[in-house]
């Protein structure tokens, strides 16, 4: 019971440094609860509440409201939200209050977001909502010297207007209050929502941002994409060659281009193959009879045309398990390679600057081309991603892991070519 008591009076101690000023100026007056009215402002969660009356209870409420008196009588509420909604919790029917006259629009903003800067608890996400809202009212030069901040940081706010569902979720329900790393995520969910989902739920768990990963992940989708296009247009450019430099072709010139090419330079031809079937089959139809044609030509060419597909996938596949099982051959070579080095070096009584040298620039010579075909934003996500990798394995066991033979003491080319994971992700 006494640890409870001590719990409640920490939580007290925690509320009154909040919300009481240490030299309060003296109220103008005591207005009625029911006087007071109250606009939306730049705080909007109101937390503590309970905690809040409790201290009123005891200390009564220390530090005056501030109110606008308008036209009508009436007054509007300027600061102390959390004051005023905590009061009737208290019973207290009336507060005391500092009054206002005559102040603009404005004004009256000015006033609340200097109030919420002193106390420092306003979240990001009701920070960049005031913002928006400011320059939205005032334009950016009057919000800046409302907050009393530069045009980077206004516009770094600003940029929430532009947040996707679920990066936005991750600010207004406090998961994140970094907008660097929201931005990143925000571009990621452009390209691909899935993977912003898996990093909100990570928050969700009360799991830290991988803010290096986050980062590579959204230079390697953005690599990804340019390579993706590059390879389409590529394909695009074949199959119009291939179908250009076809016999076929010269059957279909008043036609122009065919309407869909398929999957491949097969499907194309095939394509061709049919309309010219399809044009020969109507001229020899008899008057009167040219409204339908037979389908079983049709459905034959074109399972010729998938069975060609699936056989050069067969092939495809093929070639690129051969070209896996070369690069795994590839690095055991380099290996042995690198240690033939040192133990040159050893033989020839080099000094270990000299030696230094020639394995760099061997290390480079190997490297540096492999990353140039990788391109500059693969290349900068994988060395990240080995270093972070390297912090927790060695060498040998990221190896080993990787090809799944743990009771492997050494690195080996017998090892088989690597599966994916179900869960794995980059």
């Amino acid at each position: 019971m006494a640890t409870n008591r001590l719990s409640n009076l920490s939580k007290l101690s925690q509320v009154a440094k909040m919300v009481i000023n240490p030299n309060p100026p003296p109220p103008d007056a005591f207005l009625a609860i029911a006087k007071i009215f109250t606009k939306a402002q730049v705080r909007t969660k109101f937390r503590n509440l309970e905690e809040l009356a409790e201290s009123f209870r005891l200390n009564g409420i220390i530090e005056p409201l501030i109110v606008h008196e308008e036209l009508d009588g009436r007054y509007r509420l300027i600061v102390g939200e959390r004051r005023l909604r905590a009061a009737p919790l208290a019973d207290f029917t009336d507060v005391p209050v500092l009054i206002k006259r005559g102040l603009t629009e404005r004004q009256i903003r000015a006033l609340q977001v200097a109030e919420n800067n002193d106390r420092e608890d306003l979240t990001a996400f009701e920070v960049a909502t005031g913002v928006i809202e400011d320059v939205t009212a005032f334009g950016v030069a009057e919000a800046m010297k409302i907050w009393n901040r530069s045009e980077g940081w206004i516009s770094k706010r600003m940029a929430v207007k532009r947040y996707l569902p679920l990066t936005l979720r991750m600010l207004s329900e406090e998961l994140s209050g970094d907008l660097e790393i929201l931005s990143v995520l925000n571009q990621i969910e452009e390209i691909s929502p899935e993977e912003v989902q898996r990093y909100y739920t990570h928050l969700a768990d009360d799991k830290p941002l991988p803010r290096d990963e986050i980062r590579n992940k959204l230079s390697l989708m953005r690599q990804q994409k340019i390579e993706a296009a590059e390879y389409e247009l590529k394909r695009d450019e074949e199959i119009t060659q291939s179908i250009t430099n076809s016999p076929l072709s010269l059957d279909v010139e008043d036609e122009g281009q065919t309407e869909s090419r398929g999957n491949d330079i097969t499907s194309a031809i095939a394509e061709k193959e049919l309309k010219k079937a399809a044009d020969s089959l109507l001229k020899a139809a008899p008057e009167g009879k040219k409204g339908s044609l037979p389908e079983k030509p049709k459905m034959a060419a074109k399972k010729n045309a998938e069975k060609d597909t699936v056989e050069e996938r067969k092939h495809q596949e093929a070639q690129l398990h051969q070209s896996r099982v070369d690069a795994i051959e590839w690095g055991d070579g380099n290996r042995l390679m690198f240690a033939d080095l040192q133990e040159k070096f050893r033989l020839l009584n080099y000094k270990p600057n000299e030696g230094e040298f020639v394995l760099w620039s061997c290390f480079l010579d190997t490297f540096l081309p492999l990353l140039d075909s990788l391109g500059v934003e693969r290349s900068k996500a994988y060395l990240s991603r080995l270093q972070s990798e390297l912090k927790k394995k060695s060498v040998t066991s990221l190896f080993n892991e990787l090809h799944g033979d743990e009771e492997s003491k050494e690195l080996s080319s017998s090892v088989t070519v690597p599966v994916m994971p179900e869960d794995w992700k980059f």
